[in-house]
């Protein structure tokens, strides 16, 4: 079985399919801006979510989504309030069949982070982990490592774990987070190190 983009239905998916039949689209979707998808029998590409450019879950996701329960949840790129990306969720509606709403987790603003390349992973105790590629509090703006963690009234607190210097510890992290069974975490950065040819970094939170 083979599925094709046609540009209505999204055009190029940068991110893993990690969910099944759940991915996303970096552009296309009717508003240029990317989308989520479910794949469906006889080929069919069966569009869940599109970004718009005005969304505050942003636009222009590179990474896949990760399921956590009914829901997925993912980052965008670009754009939100501040330009700079955002972690987003979409649970299907109560009370309208194939209907999924969008609820916006976080929306990065510089400091925190910008521009996340990655997606997110959960903790058996319902945190939230990522990436992201640039902003942080170091002043070289060279990535991030943040938490999210569910608070009341689905509310998600940020911490910030890891900012990045673009020395020794790195620079421009854009793969997966992966979590050990002590809850580390580890990643990889595409520049910075010893010879600035990228490190495999650890963790902890």
């Amino acid at each position: 079985m083979q599925w094709n983009f046609t540009g209505n239905n999204g055009r190029q998916p940068w991110g893993a399919m990690s969910v099944g039949d759940f991915g996303t689209t970096y552009a296309g979707g009717g508003t240029r801006n990317g989308n989520v998808f479910e794949l469906r029998g006889g080929g069919l590409i069966h569009v869940i979510h599109v970004f718009g450019d005005a969304s505050k879950a942003g636009h222009n996701p590179l990474a896949g989504v990760t399921k956590n329960g009914r829901n997925l949840y993912g980052t965008t790129y670009d754009g939100s309030l501040y330009g700079r990306g955002a972690v987003f969720e979409l649970f299907p509606n109560c009370c309208k069949y194939d209907v999924w709403n969008t609820k916006v987790v976080h929306i990065f603003g510089g400091t925190d982070g910008e521009n996340p390349s990655a997606g997110v992973i959960f903790d058996s105790l319902g945190n939230m982990y990522g990436t992201t590629s640039f902003g942080g509090a170091d002043p070289s703006l060279d990535g991030t490592v943040f938490k999210l963690t569910p608070a009341p009234k689905n509310k998600w607190i940020h911490t910030l774990l890891h900012s990045f210097s673009g020395g020794n510890d790195g620079n421009y992290p854009a793969s997966n987070l992966v979590m050990d069974g002590g809850g580390n975490l580890y990643g990889t950065t595409i520049f910075g190190g010893a010879s600035n040819n990228g490190v495999v970094y650890e963790v902890t939170p």
